[in-house]
């Protein structure tokens, strides 16, 4: 950061790189984009609807984009030039003292907490579907096949996920505990997995008796494989960096 001339995006060590390349993880969401595929048939969307499919996609990836850009680009104005190396919450809440004064805390916690929420909930539902549809099991999020309790496979397998998700949260820490070896886990695994995601939304794209005559053309594909290598190596990177 330069008081003249403002940010100068730059790569000072290869570290910075690969964790670039780490953060990369949050946008290749890719049990997110097999999850759409279950999202896009729970709408009923059929050909006549691709225009409106495109527009959901493009535009959730621009605002998505948009949002992650300026909390980026306040993190630097604001901490990176007031000397701060954010550890806890609080000190991540101050890029926005510049906007909110002594309610940035707050504004942030809010925000913060809202985003919890919805994370906990999308996560939960997707990785249902996954499981119920990997087992043999309807994966609609309505379906006449309902569990004992009259909720549909996917909802309770949710609520299961919930629980589960909860238990480790909050288990630890009644113990004394800190809760920092359990999200070390859950990330191993969520970043581990990024190759088979990959791999099959590429086998997927590229199944004419799925997609037909929308099946990958040859320039997707190699855009498909040039992301899917970023994968990896942000799957290899991980485990380099935190196991060997």
């Amino acid at each position: 950061m330069n008081g003249e001339t403002g940010l100068t995006p730059s790569f000072p060590s290869l570290e910075s790189l690969f964790l670039a390349v780490a953060m990369m993880s949050i946008y290749f969401s890719l049990y997110g984009g097999l999850y759409q595929n279950y999202l896009v048939r729970e709408k009923d969307y059929s050909r006549r609807d691709l225009g409106d499919a495109i527009f959901d996609i493009v535009s959730a990836m621009v605002v998505t984009g948009l949002l992650y850009a300026i909390i980026y680009i306040t993190s630097a104005a604001v901490l990176n030039t007031a000397g701060i190396i954010p550890s806890t919450m609080a000190d991540m809440a101050r890029q926005l003292e510049p906007l909110a004064g002594q309610h940035a805390s707050m504004l942030f916690g809010i925000g913060l907490l809202a985003a919890g929420i919805s994370s906990v909930i999308v996560n939960a539902l997707a990785g249902a579907t996954l499981f119920v549809d990997g087992v043999g099991l309807p994966s609609g999020m309505e379906t006449d096949d309902t569990t004992a309790f009259g909720l549909s496979p996917v909802k309770i397998t949710a609520i299961g996920l919930l629980i589960i998700g909860w238990l480790t949260a909050v288990v630890p820490v009644v113990l004394g505990a800190s809760a920092i070896d359990t999200i070390i886990i859950a990330a191993t695994f969520a970043i581990i997995g990024l190759p088979y995601f990959g791999y099959m939304i590429i086998r997927i794209a590229n199944d004419e008796s799925i997609m037909e005559e929308y099946s990958n053309t040859m320039t997707r594909n190699i855009l498909a494989i040039l992301g899917y290598l970023v994968t990896v190596g942000i799957a290899l990177n991980y485990l380099y960096q935190n196991f060997i």
